[in-house]
């Protein structure tokens, strides 16, 4: 990881933090315990998951078509839409 930011770099990191520091205790995001910048060097401390997205979207898949949920097959591609624009 490189340990130069521009100003953007770190304005956007930030807006990160403050925005982790709102949602607070969420069910389906991990929480982040705190954050230091030791030497210049952004470090973010999170609680650990119970397994990741990848896992979970992967028994997911495997689940016959008529075991998924519709309203929740929408809630989590929603989730994962607004995770990558960072709404």
């Amino acid at each position: 990881m490189a340990n130069q930011f521009g100003q953007n770099a770190v304005e956007q990191l930030f807006k990160e933090i403050e925005a982790l520091k709102t949602i607070g205790d969420y069910e389906n995001i991990m929480c982040m315990l705190g954050w230091a910048m030791p030497e210049k060097t952004p470090c973010l401390v999170f609680e650990i998951a119970n397994f990741d997205l990848l896992h979970y979207l992967s028994e997911f898949q495997t689940k016959a078509v008529e075991q998924v949920l519709y309203k929740e097959f929408l809630s989590i591609l929603l989730q994962v839409i607004r995770g990558n624009l960072n709404i």
